[in-house]
């Protein structure tokens, strides 16, 4: 196993699945007025699997990017991961290659000591802004602000011995107020997340985002007790989305369903499973959506996929 041309080789086993990770996490915190927490941190490490009656795993953590490339002693340990838990199994004598991660400092993932203190003084007054929006009421007691990024880099093999890579910078923005009036205390919360990095988000107005959340803290305050009972409720677009992720998307995780663990969609493909007006579909190729990708991390392909056709139970994620 080396890296000759900026790839890395592996000895090619049927079945023996790899996959290499490298992340990094940046989080500003903005509570009341300043900055209450930055943190900036980093991971990398590879996991091995191999696939049959059994499933093993193995994993190695790295203390560095990977995008440095893999020393001699990695190696070592990679390969007798492997030979592990292939149980006996002999490695081909073809070689396959995997694509390298980006080197540090592309796709977002690494900056200049100038760049990011620009950075960082930009996005403080972007929060700033953003809690001054928020406080337009004596009765808002609190504005919590959160700004995230994240930078993953992937890369792997899969069991057939394809190859694949892929890099992806998400970005999100919460806002969390508080209203309160005599011993009567409500919330409001507002969520961006985009991919695209830091720009994607930049295009965004926080003085808007700001305002719904305190907006919709302020509303709760008047709001009368939700009456008991079943009834007929219309939900928003985004709400629908919330509520059909919990209900069906983990229902129909594949290994849920074949294990017999989500029992409500189990042999049920082709059958009804909802009224003639619900139709779910998981289409993770909509450019700069927080969800999208090129690749899983298994590496299959992101396709648009129809699981339930106006009430009928097509197939499984």
């Amino acid at each position: 196993m080396g890296r000759p041309g900026g790839r890395t080789v592996f000895p090619a086993v049927r079945g023996l699945e790899v996959y290499i990770e490298e992340s990094r996490r940046r989080t500003l915190r903005w509570e009341d007025g300043r900055l209450e927490e930055s943190s900036d941190a980093s991971v990398a490490g590879v996991g091995l699997r191999t696939l049959g009656k059994t499933v093993r795993f193995a994993s190695m953590e790295a203390r560095r990017p990977l995008s440095q490339g893999f020393t001699a002693t990695e190696v070592c340990r990679l390969l007798s991961h492997a030979n592990n838990i292939m149980k006996g199994k002999s490695f081909g004598s073809r070689a396959v290659s995997i694509p390298a991660l980006s080197p540090a400092g592309a796709g977002g993932a690494g900056m200049s000591f100038v760049s990011e203190t620009k950075s960082l003084e930009k996005k403080l007054k972007w929060l700033a802004l953003a809690e001054k929006a928020a406080r337009t009421d004596r009765r808002i007691r609190q504005v919590r602000l959160t700004l995230g990024e994240l930078t993953k880099k992937s890369a792997g093999l899969t069991p057939e011995g394809r190859s694949f890579s892929e890099n992806r910078h998400y970005v999100s923005f919460i806002v969390q107020v508080t209203a309160e009036e005599g011993k009567l205390r409500q919330s409001g919360y507002e969520v961006m997340a985009v991919q695209g990095g830091w720009d994607g988000l930049s295009n965004a107005d926080p003085v808007l985002l700001a305002s719904r959340a305190s907006a919709r803290a302020l509303s709760k305050l008047l709001a009368p007790p939700a009456p008991l009972g079943e009834k007929t409720v219309v939900i928003s677009a985004e709400a629908g989305g919330t509520l059909i992720h919990e209900a069906v998307g983990h229902s129909l995780e594949a290994d849920a369903v074949f294990e017999g663990s989500s029992p409500s969609f189990a042999h049920k493909v082709g059958k009804v499973v909802a009224g003639e007006k619900i139709s779910v579909l998981d289409d993770p190729t909509r450019p700069g959506q927080r969800g999208s990708f090129v690749y899983d991390d298994e590496g299959t392909p992101a396709e648009r996929t129809v699981l339930i056709e106006n009430g009928i139970l097509r197939t499984s994620l």
